[in-house]
């Protein structure tokens, strides 16, 4: 986790993120953005493997909402996930990560 976090602070993006759909927050419209990590260790490449979805605040802050597996029931139902992410995000139950972090 912690050589994905500085891989997205030091880029501002991770290979294949695409935006959440759904969301109603206006916080978090145009801020939300899920993608695939690819694990070697795992032997998985990013489509079988795991999923982040994470809040871009600024360049210099992210908030990890959600990392979990393929197969996480809660990731594939999108009405699942947009609930989940706002309900985190509203409550603060994130990992936040910001440029002086140190890993």
């Amino acid at each position: 986790m912690p050589r994905v976090c500085r891989y997205l602070m030091k880029n501002g993006t991770m290979p294949g993120e695409s935006p959440v759909h759904y969301i109603k927050l206006p916080s978090l419209q145009g801020k939300t953005f899920h993608a695939g990590i690819n694990l070697p260790q795992e032997r998985v490449g990013k489509r079988q493997g795991a999923r982040i979805i994470y809040v871009k605040e600024n360049t210099n802050l992210v908030k990890v909402i959600y990392v979990g597996g393929h197969k996480d029931k809660k990731y594939d139902d999108p009405f699942t996930q947009v609930s989940l992410i706002e309900g985190r995000y509203q409550t603060e139950s994130y990992l936040l990560y910001t440029e002086g972090f140190e890993f």
